[in-house]
Order: C-alpha cells, then sequence, then structure tokens
C-alpha cells in the first residue's frame, strides 16, 4: 500500500498525472489553436494536481518528523525497494 491505494491504482495514478504533464507540454505548443475550454480544463487539472502534491508532502513532512529516525529510515529502504522494482 502507497498513500493507502494499492501498488496498481498507485502506478495508474502516476502514469495519469504523468500524461497530464506531457499533455501541458503539448498544450504550450499548440496555444491558441486549442478550443478554451480545454485549455481551461487541463490547465485546471495541473493546478489540483499540484495542490494535492503540496498537501501530501505536507502530510509527510508532520508523520516523518514524529517517527523516530529509525522508523524513518526503515521506511525510506522500503519506498527505495518499491521504486527499483517498478
Amino acid at each position: 500500500m502507497i498513500l493507502g491505494m494499492s501498488l496498481s491504482t498507485f502506478t495508474v495514478v502516476h502514469v495519469v498525472l504523468s500524461l497530464l504533464g506531457i499533455a501541458l507540454g503539448v498544450l504550450a505548443l499548440v496555444g491558441p489553436r486549442c478550443p478554451a475550454n480545454v485549455r481551461v480544463f487541463l490547465l485546471t487539472l495541473a493546478v489540483v494536481d499540484d495542490v494535492g502534491a503540496i498537501l501530501v508532502n505536507t502530510v509527510a513532512a508532520i508523520i516523518s518528523a514524529r517517527l523516530g529516525t529509525p522508523t524513518f529510515r526503515r521506511i525510506r529502504f522500503i519506498t527505495g525497494l518499491i521504486r527499483i522494482v517498478s
């Protein structure tokens, strides 16, 4: 479980958010030729995604400050293993 999600759900969310970044890059290239409602939707989605990332990082910082150092090292080790495996 990562952030309360199964590994497959977390992977899907990660891929969707990566594709959102690519879509914003394409949007920057296409510019005014793209319909306004598509631009508004993608930019709103990007802002909401960034706010969510800030909240997750804030919660992680608060939790890690309350954990003891050995526990935090174990969590970092397991997270590193998950990144290597995936």
